[in-house]
């Protein structure tokens, strides 16, 4: 168990009807996320995925795609979350780079040469069907045991690098984050920030941590009031 499990715990059983992540047509309580994110994990444990593997994350952000990064919080799997934007040579740097395990997301290209595809089990929107592909080829791949987070800035060279997040820097990146803004106890954040990014995905940790809400709009916002 880790801080974020041990939050998602509480929260499911003090605020269990609460909103936890909510967009425009998906919502889940904490109650409903702590039970997903259980049946998720249990999907990816099923098919051979184990703790310290990288979890690649392609998939609009919405409520649901950040159920699958609380997910990967929670099981001591290592994420690294990338937009439906990103291009396939893009995606190919990338996996080069980071060398997942597994990637899930809707479609990926052939090139990525998945030995298992599975379609995952979760309450999703119609036109979204969230799968689980496979990669065996990095699976000996081995990780720092205290690795929790990757981060794939392009910084000024337009290289993607995976930047790796250790588990105490993640909890004092957030708990810096609640002592910088005041945050306090049921917060209600919103998002417009990709959860590749730092902030974005800040975002959603600081809302775990803190019981609140966070309101994902998925649509860039351009100016106050729109």
């Amino acid at each position: 168990m880790n801080i974020w499990d041990e939050k998602i715990i509480a929260w499911a059983q003090v605020k269990a009807n609460v909103p936890a992540l909510v967009d425009e047509n998906l919502s889940f309580t904490y109650s409903e996320l702590a039970a997903t994110t259980d049946s998720l994990a249990a999907q990816l444990k099923r098919h051979g995925l184990k703790k310290n593997n990288r979890v690649l994350v392609v998939l609009p952000r919405t409520a649901l795609s950040a159920v699958f990064l609380a997910t990967l919080l929670r099981n001591h799997f290592v994420g690294l979350f990338l937009d439906t934007k990103t291009s396939a040579n893009e995606l190919f740097k990338i996996i080069n780079t980071v060398k997942p395990h597994a990637i899930i997301a809707a479609d990926v290209p052939a090139e990525c040469h998945a030995s298992e595809v599975v379609d995952l089990s979760v309450r999703t929107t119609p036109f979204l069907q969230p799968r689980l592909f496979i990669l065996r080829s990095t699976e000996d791949v081995v990780a720092p045991e205290n690795l929790t987070w990757l981060l794939g800035t392009s910084g000024s060279t337009g290289t993607i690098k995976a930047v790796m997040i250790s588990a105490e820097n993640l909890l004092a990146r957030t708990q810096e984050e609640i002592a910088d803004f005041q945050l306090s106890p049921g917060v209600h954040l919103l998002n417009c920030l990709p959860f590749s990014h730092d902030l974005g995905l800040n975002q959603l940790r600081t809302t775990l941590f803190l019981g609140g809400t966070l309101q994902i709009k998925s649509k860039a916002v351009s100016r106050l009031g729109d």
